[in-house]
């Protein structure tokens, strides 16, 4: 058996380092299948509209996070949208000091896709989501993507498919959230690419417009805790 070899040097620093690699797993996985068949058969309820929950305990050391890991991956291979999260003090489901919140940002900064396994995937999901909103938009109306009333609409279109969270806590300010950052990604698709010499940074970064915003995600080192994930399919 072959392994590409960028795989291969990511797989043995991890291991150097006594963390689970975020890919390669399925070339050094051994003994697991069992667990595996059983994480496998949720997956499929999940990918059928449905959900599933589980708990998986064991002693330190015992392959938790290495086990997490490889179903982590067979998601993203089958399209999911995976986030995962390590607890610790500082990460809780609840708490009085911000650890619940902590956790969630934890969550969003760790979401990973097939062409981003290592997190930072979030404006990925959305631009992808915007585009297939304008996509539906332009095929009703006709409308070109540079028409001021297209916009207009897909806002509208935008409200229309999320409504269902309106009567959500806070389901009415997502929806607007929404919207912003698609008036973010009008702005930045309007901007004209520069014309200056490439290899600078400077140069190459586009300027924001007036009542524009960015989105932006990073990755934050974890600490050793409980993990938790969640999977939810890609339409």
């Amino acid at each position: 058996m072959k392994i590409p070899k960028r795989i291969a040097n990511t797989l043995i620093n991890a291991l150097k380092g006594g963390v689970v690699p975020r890919i390669g797993l399925p070339y050094i996985t051994v003994g697991r299948e069992a667990e595996i068949n059983a994480l496998l058969h949720d997956v499929e309820i999940i990918a059928d509209g449905g959900a599933a929950f589980r708990f998986i305990s064991g002693k330190y050391g015992s392959g938790k996070s290495f086990l997490l890991q490889t179903i982590r991956n067979y998601c993203m291979d089958r399209n999911f949208v995976v986030m995962d999260a390590d607890l610790s003090p500082e990460r809780r489901l609840q708490g009085t000091r911000g650890q619940g919140l902590a956790t969630y940002k934890e969550l969003v900064q760790n979401m990973s896709v097939k062409t981003r396994p290592e997190g930072g995937a979030l404006p990925l999901v959305l631009d992808r989501w915007i585009s297939g909103v304008e996509s539906a938009v332009a095929a009703d109306t006709g409308l070109s993507y540079d028409n001021l009333e297209f916009s207009a609409l897909v806002r509208q279109k935008i409200f229309t498919v999320i409504n269902d969270l309106n009567g959500m806590v806070y389901g009415y300010d997502f929806a607007r959230l929404l919207t912003l950052y698609y008036q973010a990604y009008v702005t930045v698709r309007m901007i004209p690419k520069p014309k200056s010499s490439a290899g600078s940074a400077e140069s190459t970064r586009p300027k924001q417009k007036p009542g524009g915003i960015w989105a932006s995600t990073s990755l934050l080192p974890t600490t050793t805790g409980t993990n938790i994930s969640r999977f939810s399919q890609l339409s």
